[in-house]
């Protein structure tokens, strides 16, 4: 009864300080959390080699790296959500703000990301490369690059 009840009293004080860590982080505009990512080779690629096509799978990878693998970037920064695979699929699920330009500097690698995230929205603003224009380009086309 004893190991039960710390057992339990164990996972009680895991999900609050997951709860306290998300609140604490929101910030007053609503979102659930903010980190920086650095955009190079690995996460433009799937774990089993495979070239990524989508602004959503390649956002996706570089939080499967910094969490699961520990490939970690310069520039890149923690978050307090995407540490389960299940938790990434929220990509897949919610839509991707992102301007064309640079969702097209995504794809192509080496580039420095701010991506804030709110309950229905995901929005990726950042520095292109150097010699890029306009380092913020905030068009709402789901995560794809205009073609």
């Amino acid at each position: 009864m004893k190991k039960c009840i710390a057992a339990l009293l164990g996972c009680l004080i895991v999900a609050v300080a997951s709860v306290s860590s998300i609140s604490t982080a929101s910030a007053q505009d609503g979102s659930i959390t903010s980190y920086r990512a650095y955009i190079g080779d690995a996460d433009r690629r799937s774990t089993d080699g495979q070239h990524l096509h989508s602004t959503k799978d390649i956002l996706q990878q570089d939080r499967a790296n910094f969490h699961r693998y520990g490939i970690r970037q310069r520039g890149d920064t923690g978050d307090n959500l995407f540490e389960s695979p299940r938790a990434r699929q929220m990509f897949q699920r919610v839509p991707i703000r992102v301007g064309r330009q640079l969702a097209e500097a995504i794809h192509d690698g080496d580039v420095l990301v701010t991506v804030t995230v709110y309950r229905d929205v995901i929005i990726v603003e950042g520095a292109r490369r150097r010699g890029d224009r306009d380092n913020h380009d905030h068009d709402h086309n789901h995560g794809e690059p205009r073609r």
